[in-house]
């Protein structure tokens, strides 16, 4: 087990997302269409598609000694080697979102003052260069560009904030039926007011319609 230890060493030295690592062993780690691995792969999109999921195979034939505690989802900080905590069996979907929430608390990646200094050049400088093309005509491709460009960067700020990145099918739904009634909304499925594709931006949790018709979605 050691590469696995030098493996989330490096792993919590060079990211800022909250992660975790999955060790499986036998049948369940060999069938990637496993009860573990489907429901977990759901949860995880339903949730938190920026959590990102490694996974461990063990050959049960081949186990390291002392040999390590399997079926297990170990949840791990930016900049922390030690684990958060652990869940096996069951609850390693059954309670996901509990557990990930949990975790996200005792990662302390909700603390605005943690991530505003993290970040504070970066995003008063980006926040800053947006500000000033507010009030420049644009040409149509450069407007869509940009508009995308926007939408990625509120997306972003989002996921470090522990909200949801992606909003959920219904809601995606409801938001594209409204630009469908939209007379800005061209046979593109583009947006002639803020530039951007529907089909994309609509997927946004962070988004919002320019013309107020639709907001972010915030999960309570």
């Amino acid at each position: 087990m050691n590469g696995l230890a030098e493996m989330v060493n490096e792993k919590v030295m060079t990211t800022n997302i909250l992660f975790g690592v999955l060790i499986l062993q036998g049948p369940e780690c060999a069938d990637q269409n496993s009860k573990i691995q489907t429901e977990l792969r759901k949860k995880l999109k339903e949730l938190s598609p920026t959590f990102e999921l490694i996974n461990v195979c063990l050959d049960p034939h081949n186990m390291p000694w002392p040999r390590p505690l399997t079926d297990v989802l170990y949840y791990f900080a930016p900049r922390v080697v030690n684990p958060l905590f652990y869940t096996v069996g069951d609850e390693l979907y059954e309670k996901f979102e509990t557990h990930y929430d949990f975790a996200l608390l005792k990662s302390g990646l909700k603390d605005e003052t943690f991530r505003t200094q993290l970040n504070k050049e970066i995003i008063e400088k980006t926040e800053q260069m947006f500000e000033e093309e507010d009030n420049q005509e644009l040409p149509p491709t450069s407007k869509m560009l940009r508009g995308l460009a926007k939408e990625m960067w509120n997306t972003a700020k989002a996921a470090g904030k522990g909200l949801p990145v992606l909003a959920p099918a219904d809601i995606v739904e409801e938001r594209f039926t409204i630009c469908q009634t939209c007379p800005k909304l061209t046979e593109e499925d583009r947006c002639t007011e803020c530039g951007c594709f529907m089909k994309t931006k609509t997927q946004l949790a962070q988004s919002s319609c320019p013309l107020g018709k639709w907001d972010k979605f915030n999960k309570e």
